[in-house]
């Protein structure tokens, strides 16, 4: 059906990778491209009409037919099935559709590889941005991989962030927003955009545009940035640092729980950034695992997101909206206490830490009795003892959190 394809004409081809490195300017007849990353080899395009596409050297029986002379490539190599998914988050988000995707069902002898991992048996989809190589890559001589970047359709766009931030793929969705891993197109570097549904939510609009505007001026190696951010009717878009490893929820799914070592190694790293807001008169008053994005996996590294955002939606509606994000929440803001202030964060920061250790929230210091059966140190149940008090003047402060015996061995390295 179709062959190899070169891209019509040189300018089209500058004209497509300023859009984004991933997507094409839209056309009518494609429904992606493969984008050769040897330019020497045409790039593939994926024609509308069909989502089945059989590639390989033999031609009467593939629609994406390989030269004779790539002897890596089998007769019947391999089957790409698009897939397209429904728009829905389009009508909410008014951004782009979903991303497509590709089934890879490889038949070759040489394989068939995404990012370098062998395709085997079964299925394996191929994402957008992602790398498929027909045949093994070879690392001795690299210009002669066939070897091509899944690019979608995409479609210029007037919007201020959006020209320069290219929507690649979600990461993750919940009943306030979306978060999408996007691309720089100025620095070919990945970003995350979450776009908050503020429609009916927000309790302060001003509220919310100045805590943004503090959360940029935030400047700290446990923090993430926030590069850019635009408001507009029914929504708020926040373009941030990315977090490849995800948040601490999903590490305590995983690992958790976690032994003492690994807990202090986080809670130095939260506490840092805690204390340092803090010293500039700011509150986060939103701190769960949640907002504790993972950066690094080895050596761990964590870092807090989403400053601010607590105060300017609704506070009831938030904390109705959000499963568990009352756990962590200091007592004085549940009981509607006018005026609570940063000791709410210190509170939460207990919460957290004896849920990394315990898997259990602190109710009637039972996770505490845990750790002590657990022979965890003195020092880190004094810590937390000091962190969950009631009353929030009877709480310990940030800045001696981080003077804690607990952190001894933390404070020498720092010093």
């Amino acid at each position: 059906m179709a062959g190899t394809q070169q891209s019509n004409t040189q300018q089209t081809q500058i004209e497509s990778t300023q859009l984004s490195s991933y997507e094409i300017e839209s056309t009518e007849h494609l429904n992606a491209r493969l984008m050769s990353r040897n330019p020497m080899y045409p790039s593939i395009d994926l024609p509308k009409g069909v989502t089945t596409y059989n590639v390989g050297r033999k031609p009467r029986v593939n629609d994406i037919i390989m030269p004779q002379e790539w002897k890596r490539i089998s007769g019947q190599h391999c089957v790409l099935k698009y897939q397209e998914h429904t728009a829905k988050d389009d009508l909410i988000l008014g951004i782009s559709s979903p991303d497509p995707i590709i089934w890879v069902d490889d038949l070759s002898q040489s394989g068939t590889f995404i990012n370098g991992r062998r395709v085997g048996e079964g299925n394996q989809i191929l994402r957008v941005g992602e790398e498929i190589c027909f045949g093994k890559p070879s690392q001795h001589d690299p210009a002669e991989n066939h070897s091509y970047i899944f690019c979608k359709v995409g479609r210029r766009t007037d919007h201020p962030l959006l020209r320069q931030y290219s929507v690649q793929s979600m990461l993750s969705s919940g009943t306030f927003g979306v978060v999408y891993k996007v691309l720089d197109n100025e620095t070919s570097t990945w970003a995350a955009l979450k776009v908050i549904i503020t429609k009916h939510n927000l309790h302060d609009p001003r509220a919310l545009e100045r805590e943004v505007s503090i959360h940029g001026n935030l400047i700290h190696e446990n923090i993430i940035r926030l590069h850019a951010h635009h408001e507009e009717p029914g929504r708020l878009l926040l373009v941030m640092e990315l977090a490849e490893h995800g948040d601490l929820q999903e590490y305590l799914k995983t690992y958790g729980p976690l032994s003492e070592a690994v807990t202090k190694d986080i809670a130095w790293q939260v506490c840092q950034a805690v204390a340092f807001t803090h010293s500039m008169r700011v509150t986060h008053r939103d701190l769960k695992p949640e907002n504790i994005l993972i950066t690094s996996l080895d050596p761990l590294f964590v870092k807090i997101a989403d400053f601010g955002l607590a105060k300017a939606v609704d506070g009831q509606t938030f904390l109705k909206t959000f499963c568990g994000t009352q756990n962590y929440v200091a007592p004085e803001i549940l009981q509607g206490a006018p005026g609570y202030g940063q000791m709410v964060d210190i509170y939460s920061l207990g919460v957290i830490f004896l849920f990394c250790m315990t898997a259990k929230w602190v109710l009637d210091y039972e996770a505490l009795a845990i750790l002590e059966d657990a022979g965890v140190s003195k020092d880190c149940i004094d810590l937390l003892q000091r962190c969950v008090q009631p009353q929030p003047q009877d709480r310990i402060s940030a800045k001696d959190v981080l003077e804690h015996p607990w952190f001894r061995e933390k404070q020498s390295g720092a010093s």
